[in-house]
């Protein structure tokens, strides 16, 4: 099964848009608990953490809809392009960049259904084109 998310950052929104998606920068408050819990229900505790598809620096909510148990390490920004990725959005953002983000996520992992296999997300309106970030949510 997969999903697509699609998400725009900019530095200047509408009132509307305002409304549907936070500032980047607005260090939007964290619901205790929902990162925990995504773990515990979705994924493999103490090996996961729950990970923001939209990082929460980047206007993300902390609300379950836009948070999967992944690997602690890509999560943490110790191995793959996450951290990378999500520092990159903001960059961009704050030099009052329109980004895109469109997100792929593909579920199957038989021991945690609910628990992505791969993500892949595609940056539009950068500065400089970039190849697409894959990542593979494995506990290695």
């Amino acid at each position: 099964m997969t999903g697509t998310i699609r998400e725009t950052f900019s530095g200047s929104r509408s009132s509307a848009e305002s409304r549907l998606t936070r500032e980047i920068g607005a260090n939007p408050l964290r619901i205790p608990g929902n990162q925990t819990s995504t773990v515990q229900v979705d994924g493999y505790p103490g090996l996961d953490d729950g990970g923001h598809i939209v990082a929460n620096q980047n206007g993300g909510a902390s609300e379950r809809i836009n948070i999967v148990a992944l690997d602690r390490l890509l999560n943490q920004g110790q191995r793959g392009r996450w951290r990378e990725m999500e520092d990159l959005i903001r960059s961009s953002a704050a030099k009052g960049r329109e980004v895109r983000m469109e997100t792929r996520i593909e579920y199957g992992d038989v021991g945690a259904p609910n628990r992505p296999v791969r993500i892949e997300v595609e940056l539009i309106g950068l500065e400089r084109p970039v190849d697409p970030f894959k990542f593979v949510n494995e506990n290695l």
